[in-house]
């Protein structure tokens, strides 16, 4: 969902999305650069949570992220009721984008040597944040106008979604071996569990059976088997 409203919105930053999915709603290309904003900077911060495998039990990063989420919704909602005029609520959106790219950098280099996929995540932001640097510059002046000052917002949204996709590949490839593993040794539910909170809550039984076998002369019989068989 990131990935596609991070799309739109390149599209709309360059008049695309105006010009080919919404032609006669001028009203909403008023607003879009702002109610865009509101909505897929939360989308950042849900994606990077997910893909860099934030738990709970991280509670710093976790609560972090969920206060900002909560923050942005927050400025919809003030947003829309039309408490505050336009002005002061982009000052805020504006703080807070920063916030999260800085948020969504740090749980990147935190989790690096915990989520392989990490490695991936922070280059593709890197090229995000470089994109939009080059871009701020040439809005100011600072750079000139060419193919790839005018594009570098595509060019860079392009990099972090192909990285983003290679990294999301190789997380499913490695969660599909794990899943397949754990499934071996411990029931579905327990690896649901484990998956979902990282830990696995004590269970009360009222009665169990524990029952333990052997096998007559298993020693002997392994001692002339080969280890493949």
């Amino acid at each position: 969902i990131y990935l596609i409203g991070s799309a739109t919105f390149y599209l709309g930053l360059n008049g695309y999305a105006f010009m080919l999915i919404w032609p006669n709603m001028p009203l909403l290309n008023t607003y879009f650069h702002f109610l865009m904003n509101i909505a897929i900077s939360p989308m950042a911060v849900l994606f990077s949570m997910r893909f860099l495998n934030i738990l709970k039990q991280q509670y710093i990063q976790w609560y972090i992220g969920k206060g900002l989420v909560a923050a942005f919704i927050l400025i919809a909602i003030v947003y829309i009721s039309g408490l505050f005029s336009l002005t002061p609520q982009v000052n805020v959106d504006h703080l807070l984008n920063i916030v999260v790219l800085v948020y969504c950098m740090s749980i990147g280099f935190l989790n690096l040597k915990r989520t392989p996929e990490a490695k991936f995540y922070l280059i593709g932001w890197t090229a995000f944040i470089l994109a939009a640097i080059i871009f701020i510059f040439l809005e100011r002046g600072i750079l000139p106008y060419n193919f790839f000052t005018a594009n570098c917002s595509i060019i860079g949204h392009m990099i972090e979604v192909l990285l983003f996709s290679l990294a999301l590949a190789d997380k499913f490839n490695g969660m599909k071996k794990s899943d397949h593993l754990l499934l071996n040794i411990l029931p579905k539910e327990i690896v649901e569990e484990l998956k979902n909170t990282g830990t696995v809550k004590p269970k009360t039984f009222g009665s169990v059976s524990v029952m333990f076998t052997d096998f007559v002369d298993f020693t002997k019989i392994t001692e002339m088997v080969s280890p493949e068989l």
